[in-house]
């Protein structure tokens, strides 16, 4: 299957964004979804990258045991 051109660059963003993302996320008086509009990114990726960070400190759920 050809690649797709459409002369958009994937954002990558680094660790320390991500984890600091992350952390504002988890603030009580702060919801996914303002925290992704105010980064400009998607909701879906900033859940993402908190499961990722709850596996990460080993308080992620374990699938497919």
């Amino acid at each position: 299957m050809p690649a797709y051109k459409t002369g958009k660059k994937t954002a990558q963003y680094s660790l320390d964004f991500k984890l600091k993302a992350v952390e504002w996320s988890y603030e009580t008086h702060r919801t996914v979804k303002s925290v992704a509009e105010a980064l400009d990114i998607h909701t879906l990726m900033l859940v993402r990258w908190s499961f990722l960070d709850l596996i990460r400190k080993g308080n992620g759920l374990r699938l497919f045991l």
